[in-house]
């Protein structure tokens, strides 16, 4: 897609870059919050030893989903100012790249 631009108030540098920041810093404090909760420590329990977690009472099928939603969310409104901020999104710019063992 080539021409994304942002709407004629955010079509500036300057408000632009406020806007970035604007729904940057919230991201982060929520991820922040969410990682130093008692969810985050119940996606620490399900990472370590799900069969313990699980016995203690943790849904770690739920915990590790809800944990996907909200990364998937905060990644799309990455993707969404990174688009704006080129005015061109391309299939090449989203991938996942290979783990290497053998570096």
């Amino acid at each position: 897609m080539v021409g994304v631009w942002p709407p004629p108030p955010f079509d500036t540098a300057s408000v632009y870059y406020l806007l970035a920041l604007a729904l940057t810093v919230p991201g982060v404090l929520l991820l922040r919050h969410l990682l130093f909760s008692p969810f985050g420590y119940a996606m620490r329990a399900g990472r370590d030893s799900p069969l313990r977690a699980e016995a203690i009472g943790i849904d770690v099928k739920r915990v590790h989903w809800f944990a996907f939603a909200v990364a998937g969310g905060v990644c799309g409104v990455a993707g969404g100012l990174f688009a704006f901020a080129k005015g061109s999104i391309s299939p090449e710019t989203i991938h996942v790249g290979a783990r290497s063992t053998d570096w």
